[in-house]
């Protein structure tokens, strides 16, 4: 008659041992994994964005999309809703997979079609940001303000050197943690919502480039010229510090 083989306590605290040393390796690199898809993602979205940019570009003049189309800043006007239909309407664009507000209870309301329907939700979720610092390294809300992304003012041709102007990136206007209600319209300060940016890296300020990506070490940038790439957060304050602000304020032909 057989007995039963049972294992011994020393023999089971092995082997939970070396499943718990097994899980200490692959965890990371799973981790690693995933936060490289999130990014690529991310960087598939400002190119995304970039096309979209050009297109309207193509179809208005060559004028670049800026933040507000007019000084009239009608909300309804601003860059998301004139890029939204150049992205068949998918809100998600205006998302970074790794930020904070990409796991809002709102972001499915971003699977709507209509700019009426998203917005809501894009003020709660989105993550990327247009570049709206001034040519003297400030946000200046002021039609004098001819050399910021503020105002849809500009021709890609006047712009000198677009391909290392920086047009967008990942950022976020304001912490808006617990708040799963969030709307535009109850928004004290506006025009965080559709995001921009000034010239600062987070924390510096909360309307700043935002480094989510490689543990909180690099930021996905789109350029005027419609390409995405990659940057260090210490890259991104050594332009800033740059005196004329080369990568952040236009040089106009």
């Amino acid at each position: 008659m057989k007995t039963a083989t049972r294992f011994t306590l020393i023999e089971l605290l092995l082997v939970i041992t070396i499943i718990a040393i097994l899980a200490a390796i692959l965890l990371p690199a799973l981790q690693s994994a995933r936060e490289w898809a999130r990014s690529t993602a991310c960087v598939n979205n400002h190119k995304n964005l970039g096309t979209a940019s050009v297109m309207y570009s193509t179809d208005n003049g060559d004028l670049v999309a800026g933040y507000y189309e007019d000084e009239v800043r009608k909300q309804d006007r601003r860059w998301m809703a004139r890029l939204l239909p150049l992205l068949g309407n998918s809100a998600k664009t205006f998302v970074c997979p790794s930020s904070p507000q990409a796991g809002s209870p709102r972001s499915a309301e971003l699977n709507k079609k209509g700019w009426d329907d998203v917005k809501g939700a894009l003020g709660r979720c989105a993550g990327i940001g247009i570049n709206a610092c001034g040519h003297n390294g400030t946000v200046v809300i002021s039609t004098s303000n001819t050399k910021a992304f503020l105002w849809t003012t500009h021709k890609v041709g006047s712009i000198r050197n677009p391909s290392t102007l920086i047009y967008a990136g990942d950022t976020t206007g304001y912490d808006y943690t617990g708040e799963t209600d969030y709307t535009p319209e109850l928004a004290s300060n506006n025009q965080m919502i559709y995001l921009f940016f000034v010239p600062y890296v987070y924390p510096d300020s909360g309307m700043s480039l935002r480094p989510y990506h490689g543990g909180g070490k690099r930021i996905n940038l789109l350029f005027a010229d419609g390409h995405a790439d990659t940057i260090t957060k210490e890259t991104a304050r050594a332009w800033i510090a740059d005196t004329d602000m080369k990568k952040l304020r236009f040089s106009v032909k």
